[in-house]
């Protein structure tokens, strides 16, 4: 889902991500098909809101 946000900003056309065994690949391989709705979206920002985390906006 992080990566599926990053992607969902206007202008971001590429998510620089790591891992340090093969097996985490897993988890975020599929993240360019997976499309956010607005309501995700604003869920997401409500979440990052509540929780005071970050410093920029929190909704694209």
């Amino acid at each position: 889902m992080a990566i599926a946000w990053v992607l969902a900003w206007p202008g971001i056309t590429g998510a620089i991500v790591g891992a340090r065994r093969s097996d985490q690949v897993d988890g975020w391989i599929g993240a360019d098909s997976v499309t956010l709705t607005p309501s995700d979206l604003a869920e997401i920002a409500a979440a990052i809101t509540a929780s005071g985390a970050g410093a920029g906006p929190a909704q694209p």
